[in-house]
């Protein structure tokens, strides 16, 4: 473990440039002793980077080896990622393969979940030229919505195997970590809400998935947060429209008659034959003309978007009058609006409820749970959302309907999240 005697026979090796492949054989035989020597695995991965793509399959069987006897040996899966890394190619594909195979050994191996999601992360980076892995359902360019679909239907069989597993569900909520999710878009996945009731209708009280339940409703109440101001503009943007509606109808028409008058002007005239030089620079004088009057009235609709009607009929530049804002209560009162209101408490509600049934349901970790509970309050607080918490028991209220809690990417506000308390 001498890390500079390691450092001196790696520079004499460089400087008599030998073949480094004999050093196999030193490596191997000190490995049967220790395979968790820092500077045995760093010694080797350097003559295998110096040996090149050659060298690759070789490094991948000797990490195989160790982690037989070991499978959650630090230094192995290091070693492999950056082999893997270095020399990619099919290497990548081969190494998704062999990390299922470690998973489906030993579901709570985080070493190996560890390393799928390295292999998953390097899939969605290589962009729409990767394909997928061979076996897979989904042929095709790799796409962050295609890998979710797959890595979420494969994370629900091993769910399914071992519910209070936490390996599996701390990988399910690393998939939202991965580049190209908007924030909070775990609120967005009803899979998950449907992998987290189907564990809790096997073992009903399993904090895991008591947990992520609960991280998914927090996520979706911040969506909903957001679909709530999609509503508010909407409802500004269609009142805009009928107030443009009622103020620049005359003005358009005005506009038309005159674009109208124009193209007669232009006929008429364009029909005397034969055309004189004068008349022609006549016709193309009128028509030039009345060119320019209908695009100032054009320019003088533009300008209606930011003028009062008064400033407008009276041709004054005057700072722009600003289109009349819908009072917040008519907002408020709106169906759209109370519909995503009372979507966004329920999930708030629901991601507290749950984190409180988790303090009685796994009393071991009370303050930890307890600790969650109030991070997640806070950080609703923060954002504006209050949480109405159940009175009395914490245990003792009835959470709102899980059941009519949806949402979606395309979501649409006069179909917006139906709840019941």
């Amino acid at each position: 473990a001498d890390y500079t005697a390691w450092e001196w026979r790696w520079q004499c090796l460089r400087a008599l440039d030998v073949d480094l492949t004999s050093e196999y054989e030193l490596t191997d035989s000190i490995m049967q002793d220790n395979t968790k020597n820092y500077q045995l695995w760093n010694h080797r991965r350097k003559c295998a980077m110096a040996l090149g793509p050659g060298a690759a399959q070789r490094e991948l069987e000797v990490t195989e080896e160790a982690l037989a006897a070991d499978d959650k040996n630090y230094h192995a899966w290091a070693h492999r990622q950056a082999i893997v890394q270095t020399f990619g190619g099919a290497l990548w594909e081969q190494e998704l393969i062999f990390s299922e195979l470690l998973v489906t050994r030993d579901l709570r191996n985080n070493s190996a979940w560890n390393q799928r999601m390295f292999c998953v992360r390097h899939e969605l980076q290589a962009g729409s030229g990767a394909s997928a892995p061979a076996g897979s359902s989904q042929a095709g360019p790799i796409t962050l919505q295609r890998l979710m679909n797959r890595e979420l239907q494969y994370l629900a069989v091993k769910i399914a195997r071992a519910p209070r597993n936490e390996s599996t569900w701390n990988y399910l909520k690393g998939l939202f970590s991965l580049p190209g999710h908007p924030p909070h878009a775990m609120g967005a996945y009803t899979e998950v809400a449907v992998i987290c009731r189907e564990a809790l209708l096997d073992v009903p009280s399993c904090p895991p998935a008591i947990d992520a339940l609960a991280e998914h409703y927090l996520h979706l109440a911040y969506s909903s947060r957001a679909h709530l101001a999609a509503v508010e503009a909407r409802l500004q943007e269609a009142a805009a429209k009928e107030w443009h509606s009622s103020t620049l109808h005359p003005h358009a028409q005005a506009t038309g008659m005159a674009d109208g008058s124009v193209n007669d002007a232009a006929v008429g005239m364009g029909g005397m034959d034969p055309l004189t030089t004068l008349q022609q620079q006549l016709v193309a004088q009128l028509v030039a003309q009345g060119q320019a009057l209908l695009a100032g009235n054009l320019a003088n609709l533009a300008a209606q978007d930011q003028m009062g009607a008064d400033n407008f009929a009276a041709g004054q530049g005057a700072p722009a009058a600003p289109i009349p804002a819908l009072p917040a209560d008519t907002i408020m009162q709106h169906p759209a609006y109370q519909a995503g209101q009372a979507s966004l408490q329920a999930a708030a509600t629901c991601a507290i409820f749950l984190w409180m049934q988790l303090r009685v349901a796994d009393p071991i970790r009370n303050m930890y749970w307890r600790h969650r509970q109030q991070e997640a309050h806070a950080m609703l607080l923060a954002a504006g959302l209050s949480a109405v918490l159940p009175i009395g028991n914490p245990v003792g209220g009835e959470p709102p309907n899980f059941d009519d809690i949806d949402i979606n990417d395309n979501i649409d506000i006069n179909d917006l999240m139906a709840i019941v308390d």
